[in-house]
């Protein structure tokens, strides 16, 4: 989930209406080694690498005599994988059955992949391997913690996106005033920061009101078009 603050452009003024995003979530480190099939946003492609397309013989990928090196560079080509992933991939071969089920890892860019059955038949599972201490970005909610975090930016970010506006003259600014925005405790006290540190007045929609909530009537209903047009079947 994000926040984003937007507004109508203006052009004159060379504004886009973009003013701030905010991905809601929070760094988090790895306690242990973790593997996991997370290799793309665009759905099609995860599930082709998950079902191991890519060591199916007619696909071509794998060649004879390729280390895991070489093949991160020939996955990045033929699934354009985002570094963050490509650097981090490792292969893995089951062994054994039941409680004597064991996993081996081709993990280093030298290692040389093996080209004959076991790899033609799918006997290979691609990984991405997250170490002890990896930091990535847990999802979390609107909350009060949050809120007092982000708020102080979304004000600088508006004065700075309306630059030719007076700081003598007020910036209105809507919420949406769905749930999970902080207590009222911590909603009357960046509403207050706001308007003395910014003279930014937040106006809050009236809540439950679909039918009269003007978020809802356009910003968001224009930008989930957009979205659901241009990320079908992807998960970003």
């Amino acid at each position: 989930m994000y926040l984003g603050v937007v507004a109508n452009a203006i052009p004159s003024k060379n504004f886009d209406g973009k003013i701030f995003i905010k991905r809601v979530s929070e760094t988090k480190k790895y306690q242990q080694m973790s593997h996991n099939q997370n290799f793309s946003d665009d759905a099609s492609v995860n599930g082709l690498l998950k079902n191991g397309q890519w060591c199916d013989k007619d696909v071509g990928v794998v060649v004879s005599g390729m280390t895991l090196g070489d093949l991160k560079i020939a996955l990045v080509e033929q699934y354009l994988l985002e570094p963050a992933v490509s650097d981090r991939l490792v292969i893995c071969l089951y062994t054994g059955t039941g409680k004597n089920k064991k996993s081996k890892y081709i993990c280093k860019d030298g290692d040389a992949i093996p080209t004959q059955d076991v790899l033609t038949l799918g006997g290979y599972t691609l990984m991405v391997r997250s170490k002890k201490g990896d930091e990535r970005e847990i999802d979390t909610t609107c909350d009060s913690k949050f809120m007092e975090m982000i708020m102080p930016e979304v004000g600088r970010a508006i004065r700075e996106q309306y630059h030719w506006v007076p700081f003598s003259i007020p910036i209105f600014l809507y919420l949406d005033n769905a749930g999970g925005h902080g207590t009222k405790a911590v909603i009357d006290q960046y509403v207050k920061a706001l308007k003395d540190d910014f003279n930014i007045i937040l106006v809050q929609q009236r809540p439950r009101s679909p039918a009269t909530n003007m978020l809802d009537l356009g910003v968001w209903m224009a930008l989930q078009n957009v979205v659901e047009t241009l990320h079908f079947q992807k998960r970003m």
